[in-house]
């Protein structure tokens, strides 16, 4: 059945591009919220991240055995509905002028948690939809669609920021959860049931977590995956935590202009999304996630270069928005459709789970390096140290069987 034609798939995916657009409205106003509301520098932002990943350090894990123990899609409903309440106290708060930094943390912390159960699932869920051999244009069309909410978000949010301030625009979140929720709810195609079990429910879930790990660990091409995924995720904090703080305060580009140039990045990850699979089949699987993954690494030499609020600047930061996103775009659907493919059904929820686990203890950590390296050595230097830290990963990727994938599998190994 072609993707257009299955009415439960476009549900998904509308679900999905309404969500990220508000998201992506949120990882604006929310860190702005703390610069230029709160007053915050490097170690506040620093906290604001790690309030935001550490749930899915905490409970990554958990996630991944609700996801298999019951059905997927009431997940993906319930934290959206509870991540839209979430979002509505910051603004209320901001009204009662009673916001500051512990609230945003809260928040954070709040929105992390749902977060982590929604994403797992969402993950674990897709495959219910479609095909195994349709996972990577289901992908593609999925990280489309969240490109063009990226061009609409980032080009509106500096300015909603602007001119509605940074707390008002969360409400486009809150609404646009609700949104997705109202079309998850309609989605009609059967689950498949989660195994029984008798185990008791503490004692089976740390069996099921274990399993879930030890699948990762032994899979070889599950295992080089999640290494690059778990170091890419540690310089992805570093920069996470100084990026929005370098732009604005030392390279010195205001909100609104710095939206225009973020949506540049969502047209090319526009691109890279219907690009990707196609990639994929020239090239083979392995060899575009190894090259794809090189190559956002190496767009990031860009950012330091910017010498400020200059034309120079500027097309700095463009290259490096076109070059990064589109590079990500094109490692990320490769390698999450063929973590889709290679980890069997009944174990997806765990798999993500430990992808997740692995994925946002590093960028925590790198959240944590960040907030010091920037306080210390300067953010460009900050910034450095996360494009050293991408050099293994790409190794380790080069090394693996993965290099040498034409093609994922067709079931799970």
């Amino acid at each position: 059945m072609s993707l257009r034609h299955n009415r439960d798939f476009v549900l998904l995916w509308s679900a999905a591009t309404i969500s990220i657009f508000g998201s992506l409205v949120t990882r604006t106003a929310l860190p702005w919220t703390a610069i230029l509301v709160l007053g915050a520098g490097a170690s506040e932002m620093a906290w604001l991240r790690a309030a935001d990943l550490l749930p899915g350090l905490v409970l990554g894990l958990v996630a991944g055995v609700v996801a298999d123990r019951i059905r997927r899609r009431p997940i993906l409903v319930a934290t959206d509905l509870a991540r839209a309440l979430v979002l509505v106290a910051v603004p209320l708060a901001w009204a009662l002028d009673a916001l500051s930094l512990p609230v945003l943390f809260v928040a954070a912390l709040a929105s992390g948690v749902f977060g982590v159960f929604f994403d797992v699932a969402n993950l674990a869920y897709l495959p219910t939809l479609v095909a195994r051999a349709d996972l990577a244009r289901a992908n593609g069309r999925l990280q489309a669609s969240a490109s063009v909410s990226e061009v609409a978000a980032f080009g509106l949010a500096g300015w909603l920021v602007q001119l509605l301030s940074a707390p008002l625009a969360l409400l486009i979140d809150a609404a646009s959860f609700l949104a997705s929720a109202a079309f998850l709810v309609r989605i009609r195609a059967p689950e498949y049931p989660p195994p029984p079990s008798d185990a008791p429910p503490v004692a089976g879930a740390l069996a099921d977590i274990a399993d879930g790990l030890r699948h990762v660990v032994r899979d070889p091409l599950l295992r080089p995956l999640a290494g690059a995924a778990t170091l890419h995720a540690l310089a992805n904090g570093i920069v996470g935590t100084v990026y929005l703080l370098y732009v604005t305060n030392e390279v010195g580009f205001a909100p609104g202009p710095l939206g225009l140039i973020f949506a540049v990045g969502g047209a090319s990850a526009f691109v890279a999304a219907l690009a990707a699979p196609r990639i994929a089949d020239a090239f083979g699987t392995g060899p575009t996630i190894v090259v794809a993954y090189g190559c956002a690494a190496a767009a990031l030499l860009l950012l330091p270069l910017a010498p400020g609020p200059t034309l120079v600047g500027a097309a700095l930061l463009v290259a490096h928005q076109l070059a990064g996103d589109f590079s990500e775009v094109v490692y990320g659907v490769s390698a999450v459709s063929l973590r889709q493919a290679v980890a069997p059904r009944e174990r997806l929820g765990r798999v993500n789970g430990s992808f997740r686990f692995a994925e946002l203890g590093a960028a925590l950590v790198g959240t944590g390096l960040g907030g010091v390296l920037g306080e210390t050595l300067g953010l460009r230097t900050a910034i450095v140290c996360a494009v050293a830290l991408n050099v293994p990963a790409l190794i380790w990727l080069a090394a693996s069987r993965v290099r040498s994938l034409r093609a994922p599998p067709t079931s799970g190994s």
